[in-house]
């Protein structure tokens, strides 16, 4: 009976928003081609057939891989909420997002496949701008790196690239050179217009994924997040 519930809170309300959809669409701006939730293959737009698939992982008929987009918070889950979310993205269209190597960034790179894939969050320290340090409790969340060169984390996206290190970035870190050559920039990250870190590898497999940026509240220092392939 629960599953009965479910499907019918989970149909009426698409139905509903998707024959809003077609009736408001002619007058409703469409936002841009960007990735956002329910955009299932990174397409640029979320089609009826993408929310039906996240209906029916909702109901445990598809496994979230079906559509990792459609799991905003990257709970393993998809809910009601979060098919409204990706019915809101049918009618009003998806944001646009930065290009993957805009020309604003000092340095800008390319996307590397080997990279592609979903990447769990092995350690968070806060170093603080007046001293000391702190380890936060990482959260569950993961990054999900697009063949497209599109990134989620939760409900925030933005577009990635790898490029190569040079000496101003080991100074801009606060850490001298101990082997990584390359890097990876994420652009919207935290809201700034990118943010980067070191990329460890060996025999051409990459072992972990940094990314250190800077933050201001509730103190101020810079954040260092450490990634390893997710199982």
């Amino acid at each position: 009976m629960l599953h009965v519930r479910i499907f019918r809170t989970i149909t009426s309300a698409v139905l509903f928003s998707l024959l809003l959809a077609e009736v408001s669409r002619a007058v409703l701006p469409q936002l841009g081609t960007g990735g956002c939730t329910g955009d299932c293959n990174s397409g640029g737009a979320v089609t009826v057939d993408e929310i039906l698939t996240q209906v029916n992982i909702a109901l445990g008929n598809a496994l979230v891989s079906a559509c990792t987009t459609g799991d905003a918070n990257a709970d393993g889950d998809i809910t009601v909420d979060e098919i409204l979310a990706a019915v809101n993205n049918v009618l009003q269209g998806c944001s646009a997002l930065p290009s993957p190597t805009p020309t604003a960034t000092p340095d800008s790179g390319s996307v590397d496949q080997a990279l592609t894939g979903a990447w769990r969050i092995l350690s968070e320290t806060v170093y603080f701008d007046a001293g000391g340090s702190h380890s936060i409790t990482p959260v569950t969340t993961r990054l999900q790196l697009n063949a497209n060169g599109r990134w989620q984390f939760g409900s925030s996206l933005g577009t990635w690239a790898v490029a190569t290190i040079n000496p101003a970035d080991w100074e801009r870190w606060g850490v001298s050179p101990y082997g990584p050559e390359r890097k990876l920039v994420l652009y919207n990250w935290n809201g700034d217009t990118w943010d980067d870190g070191p990329i460890e590898e060996s025999a051409a497999v990459v072992d972990y994924l940094w990314i250190i940026y800077h933050v201001d509240q509730p103190d101020p220092g810079t954040i260092w997040m450490k990634f390893g392939a997710a199982s």
